[in-house]
């Protein structure tokens, strides 16, 4: 009987704890290479008003400015949504995103409709602002082309990106890794990994670093295109899994460090977005 008496209040706090964290807990808007995504823009100029449906090749570049929205559902908070001057609707794999007042919601921070439901993001939705600024549906970043290099090392620390337009901020980017990985006197590059970005290279040309960690020493390392839309550029990326029933994998990390070469005509860029689609 008191083994009973004990067992329902634990059974309530267990419920309890599921139910919490079912609530709080955070859920992904997922877009893959095979989505079709339907955008509709409408607002009081109807001049201004389009609706589109992106193929699969545009949906590949629409998702390397969008990749994957987080977001925690609202229950706590009434936010009384006026009659909307302008509203955009995604729909991807038959989930409907709606923003209400655009241009208002972008710039006071993350709160839209998803199927219904009133949800916030951490996202002050960016991505999207350049394009409905200009009330347009062309929101596909353009592909630009690029130089690569790749260095891959047996230790790093944590995955980071930098943009390069000096040899003074390559040679800071160095020691600020050797001394975050932590091994004085470390030799990160080989001198003629680095050399070719000497001033010379700077006067026409930067560089975008950025360091990944794969699971494996066995993986290997691809940056397939880069795009750029306004003052960011999208970086698209895979660590390649080996396949075959005779492939052995190691259980040792590798880092992946990128050079992206990318000529001064893009120089203005404030923004880098590193995304993998696999």
């Amino acid at each position: 009987m008191k083994i009973k008496k004990l067992l329902i209040p634990l059974l309530l706090l267990i419920s309890c704890i599921f139910v919490f964290s079912a609530c709080s807990k955070d859920t992904y808007l997922n877009f893959d290479e095979n989505s079709i995504v339907k955008l509709e823009y409408t607002c009081d100029d109807e001049e201004k008003n389009f609706k589109a449906e992106l193929n699969a090749e545009q949906s590949r570049k629409f998702i390397l400015s969008l990749n994957k929205l987080t977001y925690s559902e609202v229950t706590d908070k009434d936010i009384d949504f006026a009659p909307s001057y302008d509203n955009l609707m995604i729909e991807v794999n038959n989930e409907t995103l709606s923003l209400f007042d655009v241009a208002y919601f972008i710039r006071s921070g993350g709160y839209f409709y998803l199927n219904g439901r009133l949800c916030q993001s951490e996202e002050n939705f960016s991505f999207l602002e350049p394009y409905l600024v200009e009330y347009r549906p062309d929101i596909i970043p353009d592909s630009i082309s690029f130089g690569i290099q790749y260095v891959k090392q047996t230790v790093g620390a944590e995955e980071n990106h930098q943009i390069i337009k000096s040899v003074s901020q390559l040679n800071d980017y160095i020691a600020t890794e050797v001394q975050n990985i932590g091994l004085p006197g470390y030799e990160l590059f080989r001198n003629e990994v680095i050399n070719k970005y000497n001033d010379e290279y700077f006067e026409n040309s930067f560089i975008v670093i950025f360091m990944k960690a794969a699971g494996s020493g066995s993986f290997g390392f691809r940056v397939n295109n880069v795009n750029i839309s306004s003052d960011s550029l999208f970086i698209n990326y895979e660590i390649i899994v080996p396949s075959g029933k005779d492939v052995t994998v190691t259980d040792d990390m590798a880092y992946w460090y990128s050079f992206v070469e990318l000529s001064n005509e893009y120089a203005s860029i404030k923004n880098v977005h590193l995304i993998s689609l696999k």
